[in-house]
């Protein structure tokens, strides 16, 4: 009996979270339709570096065919979003989440034996909800303090601004959060990167080099570089401002490391091939360089950094975890 108890409990447990985590996805923007070039293998296959991620819906998407300067309004914008609740799902959802746990359970349904006649032990008052009203509600004002944190860091980060260019003579500043695949930025130095990007030019024009610092993707401070492929430096800016460049590449994934892609210029008959050197990741920062040009590959959600970052999820620790054990004892007894 204590075995199947322990059973029972545990995926009532299991039920519980299921359906909190089911609540807490976000939804995913919709598919893209594009034509599919590369074949990716599976990423349990795949041996290129990459932070711990639950969600595998990327690998569904197609990959991508884009003109440079023609923004793809198709394709998600460069919103972000951390938090783990909205405005009108906090209650809810909170609820959900602290009634997952046995304890909060086991209190509830002792209070309401209290309120049955021919069960209380206090004349009918169910006395325990008082502190477990109080531990309730607690445990949803740090939740809330702690995904107002996260609100206000994804709206200062959303509401930065960056120079986009139309031609080589007109430029504007947008918002991040406004920013489309196949829009032409520039971004100067110790600035970060609004969205994932494929260099076009830079201020060092004779060989197309800049120097970036990725502390806040994988924690290295030394400067890496990445260079302007070969060929299409000469195409920057006169030909790369026609919006008559043909850029194809993969689909969004979480490799930080690894980029497969190829750019087709009017004047050149082969396509130049561009891997991850000719690219710099949403989130790294612009070092010992004036500025760099760059179209928009990935944004919002499909940036590797936010596909590399995971839900925020429930903490159970070991105090809570013996907890659970004994009242499913209680329970058994």
């Amino acid at each position: 009996m204590c075995i199947r108890d322990r059973y029972m409990g545990s995926k009532f447990l299991i039920v519980f979270r299921f359906f909190v985590h089911q609540f807490n996805r976000k939804s995913m923007p919709p598919e893209e339709t594009s034509h599919k070039k590369y074949s990716n293998t599976h990423p349990s296959e795949e041996k290129s570096f990459t932070i711990f991620k639950e969600d595998l819906s990327w690998y569904q998407l197609p990959d991508r065919m884009i003109y440079i300067n023609e923004p793809d309004y198709k394709l998600p914008n460069n919103r972000i979003r951390t938090t783990k609740y909205t405005f009108w799902g906090f209650l809810p959802m909170n609820l959900l989440e602290q009634f997952s746990k046995l304890a909060n359970v086991y209190f509830l349904l002792n209070g309401i034996l209290q309120m049955i006649p021919e069960l209380t032990t206090s004349e009918g008052q169910p006395l325990i909800f008082i502190p477990l009203i109080t531990i309730v509600l607690i445990s949803a004002v740090k939740d809330l303090f702690e995904d107002l944190k996260r609100y206000k860091s994804d709206k200062e980060e959303n509401h930065c601004e960056v120079e986009v260019f139309i031609d080589q003579q007109t430029s504007s500043l947008k918002r991040w959060t406004d920013l489309h695949v196949g829009d032409i930025i520039k971004v100067n130095c110790d600035k970060y990167c609004p969205a994932d990007i494929l260099l076009l030019s830079t201020s060092n024009q004779k060989n197309g080099v800049c120097y970036i610092e990725t502390k806040n993707l994988d924690g290295e401070t030394n400067l890496k570089q990445k260079q302007v492929a070969q060929n299409l430096r000469e195409a920057f800016p006169n030909t790369v401002f026609s919006k008559n460049i043909e850029l194809n590449y993969e689909k969004p994934n979480p490799y930080l490391h690894q980029f497969k892609g190829s750019i087709k210029l009017p004047s050149r008959e082969e396509e130049i091939p561009l891997d991850n050197t000719n690219v710099i990741l949403r989130g790294c920062s612009l070092r010992n360089t004036e500025w760099v040009y760059g179209c928009v590959l990935y944004t919002g959600h499909h940036s590797k950094v936010m596909l590399n970052s995971v839900t925020p999820r429930q903490k159970i620790g070991k105090v809570e975890r013996a907890m659970e054990r004994y009242i499913l004892s209680l329970i058994h007894i």
